[in-house]
């Protein structure tokens, strides 16, 4: 992939380590400050757990790869057809996943959201699937277009 490519610049390979390490920064606040869901119980810190800790690795680091690409492509084309779209969704989705959404936004539920925060806790590993798909779409859309390959940005 061209987007891994660019991490051989200096430059860009620390771009993409803060954006990560920024990202995991978030996420580990997000997993041992607010309550996760531990045998039906909210308990605070329940989010951390190894599996949400490799998924925020993993998000974070493919969030550091999308940012580096995005760079590079905005340098090269300067044009405002970039494949972030599905990837930020992929980001909001999966760092829903890492603490009780149901427990922590209550707030939430007065603009009428309270179902769809109840299925981030219930559905949570179809969400973290749903992001990394998501983040891998957005990787390969923009590994496509710094290849020249998109047929969307020729239009």
């Amino acid at each position: 992939m061209n987007v891994i490519k660019l991490l051989k610049q200096p430059f860009y390979a620390l771009i993409a380590m803060g954006v990560a390490f920024l990202l995991f920064d978030l996420n580990y606040y997000f997993m041992t400050k607010l309550p996760g869901t531990r045998d039906f119980q909210c308990v605070l810190g329940a989010g951390f757990t190894p599996a949400n800790i490799i998924f925020s690795v993993i998000l974070s680091l493919m969030a550091g790869l999308l940012v580096v690409g995005m760079m590079e492509n905005i340098k090269k084309r300067k044009a405002s057809k970039l494949a972030g779209g599905a990837s930020s969704v992929g980001v909001v989705a999966g760092a829903m996943t890492v603490f009780c959404t149901f427990c922590t936004l209550p707030v939430i539920s007065v603009f009428g959201l309270s179902v769809s925060i109840a299925f981030f806790t219930t559905y949570e590993w179809y969400f973290k699937g749903l992001s990394l798909i998501l983040m891998a779409v957005g990787l390969w859309l923009l590994d496509r277009q710094l290849v020249d390959e998109c047929k969307v940005c020729k239009d």
